[in-house]
């Protein structure tokens, strides 16, 4: 992905402009996320800006997605990843981070939960609406 400085480009008139490989890549995580009923999202910083998806699946245990602010990189995701239920990634800013979250809610067909504890680090939870 070094030729890549996003994951999503964005047009001037605030249109995602999804291609090829930032399709890939969410179809390859969707396709992990299999029975997906739930992400919280939490944010915090390790030296920079760090977001954790904690995905919760159907009879599994959850999936937890570290995105780190830097230099874009996705690897695929290993054996090892599957065994240890995390995978991180590096995402360049604000913008990949917020349009990976919403593309994986949009097509998982989540809906916004508000999140009661004023002082928790989950700032957005999505759920299954049944």
């Amino acid at each position: 992905m070094k030729d890549r400085p996003v994951l999503f480009n964005i047009s001037a008139t605030f249109r995602v402009m999804h291609d090829i490989s930032s399709d890939a890549i969410v179809s390859k995580l969707m396709c992990i996320f299999s029975g997906l009923t739930g992400i919280e999202v939490a944010c915090y910083r390790a030296g920079c800006s760090v977001t954790e998806l904690l995905v919760h699946r159907e009879n599994t245990t959850p999936f937890c997605l570290t995105i780190c602010q830097g230099e874009l990189s996705v690897p695929p995701v290993s054996d090892d990843d599957l065994r240890l239920s995390h995978k991180e990634i590096s995402l360049p800013d604000t913008a990949d981070v917020f349009l990976l979250i919403t593309t994986l809610v949009r097509r998982a067909g989540l809906v916004p939960k508000l999140i009661q504890d004023p002082h928790s680090s989950i700032v957005m939870e999505f759920i299954r609406h049944d």
